[in-house]
């Protein structure tokens, strides 16, 4: 497989996509004649301009009404490194290499556990900056080793329906205990709450059977809030979360 250099939209959610940097110049924006075109109404038409040559990767902020960004830093220009984290407008973008294989149009909902902190990671600085709340929910269940792919799959697709698609969610498993994180972004108290207890509502009232034995997999759960976000918040909040439990 080649690697080449790709942008991933990382927030918002809904919108992630990996999209390939093509040799020469690209204009990113909003308006129907960029080549890179965001659906976000605080960039700009011709916001920045990304220019490739071989392994070096240019950006360059087109007198955009509301800046560029690059890993928090406003920029007018400057050599992009990798993992480097792009702001334009609401949405963030990563850019990095990747074998071509793996540069699908979308990426899963149940995210790779990595995926899902480096995601949350961007989540929480974007937040940080713009003041917005982050809450986060912790589940856990137990069942024995041999139903625990089933029930991976069953607790994804409830948290699936009942979840926003801006909102990430992970899964885990150790010796029979099934870990669920959820990240809740940019809502009131009230609101996460009603989200995250829609969830439990929805986890606690299925019947989760297999080959129609009945399974109890003794649901647990945590719910965290911070009113205000850091860049490093997403850990605390599910260790506070998880504490619950």
């Amino acid at each position: 497989m080649i690697d080449q250099p790709v942008l991933t939209i990382v927030y918002p959610p809904e919108q992630r996509r990996i999209i390939p940097i093509p040799e020469g110049k690209s204009i990113i924006g909003r308006g129907l004649d960029a080549d890179i075109r965001l659906d976000d109404s605080l960039a700009s038409r011709k916001h920045c301009e990304i220019n490739r040559s071989g392994l070096s990767i240019r950006l360059l902020d087109m007198e955009s009404t509301n800046g560029t960004f690059v890993n928090c830093t406003e920029i007018s220009e400057v050599e992009l490194q990798p993992f480097s984290e792009i702001e334009i407008g609401t949405t963030i973008l990563k850019y990095e290499w990747k074998e071509s294989a793996e540069n699908d149009s979308t990426l899963p909902t149940l995210l790779l556990r990595e995926v899902f902190d480096s995601y949350s990671r961007s989540i929480a600085v974007f937040s940080a900056r713009n003041h917005l709340p982050l809450a986060a929910l912790y589940i856990q269940c137990s069942a024995e080793a041999a139903f625990v792919p089933f029930l991976k799959s069953r607790i994804a697709k409830i948290i699936s329906s009942e979840k926003r698609t801006s909102d990430l969610f992970t899964a885990s498993e150790q010796d029979g205990v099934l870990e669920f994180m959820l990240l809740v972004s940019h809502l009131r108290r009230d609101e996460a709450i009603e989200e995250t207890c829609s969830i439990r509502d929805a986890i606690e009232h299925h019947k989760f059977c297999f080959n129609e034995t009945l399974l109890d997999i003794n649901p647990k759960f945590g719910f965290a809030f911070a009113d205000e976000a850091s860049p490093d918040i997403c850990k605390t909040l599910f260790e506070n979360a998880r504490a619950l439990v």
